[in-house]
């Protein structure tokens, strides 16, 4: 970096220059014209000859930038001359009152017409037309010029000034949202896109719409680019950007200098239109510079042919399962992982893109600083689930995840189902990515279940265990909220909980999943073939989710034969026979609970057939009694709470039916 000494050199040099051509143009003045004090004013200004202070000039580091911004902007010798006339009175303010006591007002600015005139003097044999060439847009890049046509008053911008006069570079990028990115910040080669510069330069379109899910990595694949051009990249966060400054001026002057590339970023929403000022002001840069890059979200082309440019929409897809596990082995090297292999493992039951990858492993990274620095599966799942930005708990509600397999009680078979159930996540990356399942599935790589049985056989539990093993979020449906009598509401409902569900990660759990789910019918009214639609467009939904969906029903037989072929798993739930409903009051009761000895876990297994949840319901309502006689629970409190679960249910016991403990009742 130069010297301060240097700068202070240079812009003395800048003032003697001026100075001298001033001095130039007033000896040839008639006298009278010229008051006493100017002249004093230019020679204590004028220091060296105009020989020496181009010598001086020319080997200064501080020339090269300053002929470097005249050659990229291609300014021809008069307008050159004009800056540096421009900026004297910014370092020296005599040589603003030389320019007022000619303007005849309080301005002391040079004007188009003052710097014709002194131009003139010292290039006699030259022609100029100052006052036309500062009128052209290109001025504007330097220029704030105010004032009528005849009379111009330049005033150098800020950001200039502070590049050409302290070789401060910052000045233009300090505009809000303008950020400019050199190419050496971009050594690191992206590990997924990588074809955007070959796109970018077979295009004839003047603009080139990328467009993709958010976080994909569209920034980073347009700095690669400039990177392998080895141009600078020249970012414009246009909903702040219009917000305060429509000026194209900063964007032009940084093209012009560096010759970066722009990429103007402009969000969209699926459902919203270009705005037309968007338009105008895009056709305008695009007009301006003649190529640049535009990122958003969605693909929504703006209707720019009428004003004579085509935009090229080009999709940006999602990170592929191989290239997220790139990804993630990319970020978290030279992190202190514990069982790093299978963090990663983990990591990948999510479908997050680079940005929610890089995010995830920071906030894990935060979390594990603040006890022994190593990353655990805790640490990386709450990273995981802070990335998750959704609104699906508008029509969903969150369930807490508090059951393990221990506390399930099913056969077998059921058990070995589940099982499978958590393996198509777990182990989605290896089959999918490593064995080449991913290049032969369009779509279906999701996991839908079906869950039928009887109420109270554990249905809700399963669905909270798996989302336990899996370390996912499980959302259960309000369907109340998700049908409406309205033709299209339903669909519409459903769309929208999947396309949060996409973002969330999560467990969609729908209960008393026929209401939706139900068997087609034969058409008779308009009402059968749009609940025929509504079932077909879950089905379609489902099939199209990455994540698990799982469906709850009282009653399989109201599925649809055609749809079960289509589910990855049907398990039923069966009521509990007598060995179940002992595991199951066995484990109703805490550890911490004070039971009274003469509680009878066979005789409660083999005298009442009861659900699940009606065992667990009983077993609070039992210490709810006890607490209130201040007594352990005893087989008396566990009778009284069972009679009342069975009275619910419309079956009455009469006192002889509880056999030996009927006096207890």
């Amino acid at each position: 970096m130069a010297s301060e000494d240097g700068w202070e050199a240079w812009r003395r040099s800048i003032v003697t220059l001026a100075a001298t051509h001033m001095l130039r143009w007033v000896s040839g003045l008639p006298e009278g014209k010229v008051g006493k004090e100017i002249p004093g004013y230019l020679q204590e200004m004028y220091r060296e000859s105009e020989t020496n202070v181009y010598s001086n000039m020319a080997k200064s580091e501080q020339e090269q930038c300053f002929l470097h911004v005249c050659c990229s902007l291609a300014l021809s010798q008069d307008r050159m001359l004009c800056l540096i006339w421009s900026l004297a009175p910014y370092i020296d303010s005599k040589m603003g009152l030389v320019y007022q006591y000619f303007r005849q007002d309080n301005g002391c600015f040079l004007t188009t017409k003052l710097a014709e005139a002194v131009y003139l003097a010292n290039y006699p044999e030259q022609e100029t037309h100052c006052r036309e060439l500062f009128l052209r847009e290109d001025a504007m890049l330097l220029w704030e010029i105010t004032g009528s046509a005849l009379t111009c008053e330049l005033q150098v911008r800020e950001p200039v000034r502070a590049l050409l006069l302290y070789g401060d570079w910052c000045g233009w990028r300090c505009v809000p949202d303008l950020r400019v990115e050199e190419p050496w910040q971009w050594e690191e080669k992206p590990l997924g896109h990588n074809s955007l510069g070959e796109l970018f330069e077979r295009s004839s379109a003047p603009c080139v719409c990328v467009y993709g899910r958010e976080g994909t990595g569209k920034r980073f694949a347009a700095a690669w680019m400039a990177y392998q051009q080895n141009r600078a990249l020249i970012r414009v966060e246009y909903e702040r950007y219009i917000c305060r400054n429509r000026d194209l001026a900063p964007i032009l002057f940084e093209v012009a200098v560096t010759g970066g590339l722009v990429c103007v970023i402009k969000k969209v929403g699926d459902d919203s239109e270009v705005e037309p000022e968007f338009e105008e002001w895009l056709s305008a840069l695009t007009k301006a510079v003649g190529h640049i890059l535009w990122i958003c979200d969605s693909r929504r082309m703006p209707h720019t042919a009428s004003l004579g440019m085509i935009c090229l929409g080009v999709p940006f897809p999602a990170l592929k399962l191989p290239a997220q596990r790139d990804y993630w082995q990319a970020f978290s090297n030279g992190m202190d992982m514990e069982e790093e292999e299978k963090l990663l493992e983990f990591a990948g039951r999510f479908d997050f893109t680079p940005k929610q990858i890089k995010g995830a492993l920071r906030q894990a990274q935060f979390a594990a600083e603040e006890k022994d620095g190593k990353i655990t599966l805790e640490h990386l799942r709450a990273g995981c689930i802070s990335q998750l930005d959704h609104r699906l708990e508008q029509k969903a509600k969150k369930v807490e995840v508090r059951y393990t397999f221990e506390d399930l009680v099913l056969p077998p078979r059921q058990m070995e189902l589940l099982k499978e159930v958590c393996y198509r996540i777990i182990y989605r990356n290896q089959v999918y990515s490593d064995w080449g399942y991913v290049e032969q599935m369009a779509y279906g790589k999701g996991v839908s279940v079906v869950f039928s049985g009887p109420p109270g056989t554990g249905k809700t539990m399963a669905a909270q265990v798996i989302a336990g093993k899996l370390g996912l979020e499980l959302y259960k449906i309000d369907l109340a909220a998700v049908v409406s009598k309205y033709i299209g509401e339903t669909e519409r409902n459903l769309e929208e909980i999947f396309e949060e569900a996409r973002k969330s990660q999560g467990i969609l759990f729908f209960d008393e999943a026929d209401v939706l789910f139900s068997k087609r019918t034969e058409i008779k009214d308009s009402n059968d073939k749009y609940s025929n639609m509504e079932a077909a467009f879950l089905l379609q939904k489902m099939e199209e989710y990455s994540g698990m969906v799982i469906l709850a029903t009282n009653y399989q037989q109201n599925i649809d034969e055609a749809f079960k072929r289509r589910i990855s798993f049907l398990v039923d739930f069966p009521f509990p026979g007598r060995e179940y409903r002992r595991k199951i009051w066995e484990r109703a009761f805490p550890k911490a609970l004070p039971l009274s000895s003469d509680i009878d876990l066979d005789y409660l297994a083999r005298q009442f057939e009861l659900s699940g949840s009606n065992i667990k319901s009983a077993a609070v309502a039992a210490a709810f009694l006890a607490a209130a006689d201040g007594e352990k629970v005893s087989m008396k409190h566990v009778l009284q709470s069972i009679l009342r679960e069975l009275e619910k249910c419309g079956r009455k016991v009469a006192r002889e039916e509880l056999g030996i403990y009927r006096d207890m009742i």
